[in-house]
């Protein structure tokens, strides 16, 4: 799968400590998607440790060669 990161998903990434590890694990397992109404979708991915990272991406799912990441961000915790 090839993945281009844009210029701002690339600030949001070193600003929020992701990585390109972090994108790819959420790529191939994300738990929801959906529409965010402007030719771009959203998906969520937990990992092991609970952390959900949270990727737009260009286009819809299923998404096609090459993935355009548009920004990224970890969800904040909900406290209980």
């Amino acid at each position: 799968m090839e993945i281009v990161i844009g210029a701002h998903a690339l600030e949001r990434m070193l600003e929020r400590s992701v990585t390109i590890s972090d994108i790819q694990y959420a790529l191939h397992r994300y738990s929801m998607s959906f529409s965010t109404g402007d030719e771009s979708s959203q998906l969520r991915a937990m990992f092991p440790d609970g952390r959900v990272l949270k990727i737009w991406i260009s286009g819809g799912v299923p998404f096609t060669d090459p993935v355009i990441i548009r920004t990224v961000a970890w969800m904040e915790p909900i406290d209980e």
